[in-house]
């Protein structure tokens, strides 16, 4: 770490690993805590979980549910519509 931020960096403070976009690279984020001790040498911070990408990889599960239902209702409907049912179907 470059010495300049080393002061910045206390006991308090947090890593965790952020991935830029879906796909991108991946980068360590601290997230700089205001009441800790100043770091001593060799010293450790806690890690945290990257919640955003979990919860982006849970909603991308939903979404995908939703579309995979809505697929299946379009082809539903173009089916009727091909067999002369409901009111398209007639037209």
């Amino acid at each position: 770490m470059d010495k300049r931020y080393q002061d910045d960096i206390l006991t308090d403070s947090a890593a965790s690993l952020v991935t830029e976009g879906l796909l991108g690279n991946r980068y360590v984020n601290i997230t700089r805590g205001f009441t800790g001790a100043r770091l001593k040498e060799d010293a450790e911070i806690p890690g945290v979980e990257e919640k955003a990408m979990k919860e982006v990889v849970e909603r991308s599960a939903d979404v995908l549910g939703n579309l995979n239902a809505l697929s299946d209702d379009v082809r539903q409907l173009i089916e009727g519509v091909q067999e002369g049912k409901g009111s398209l179907g007639n037209c």
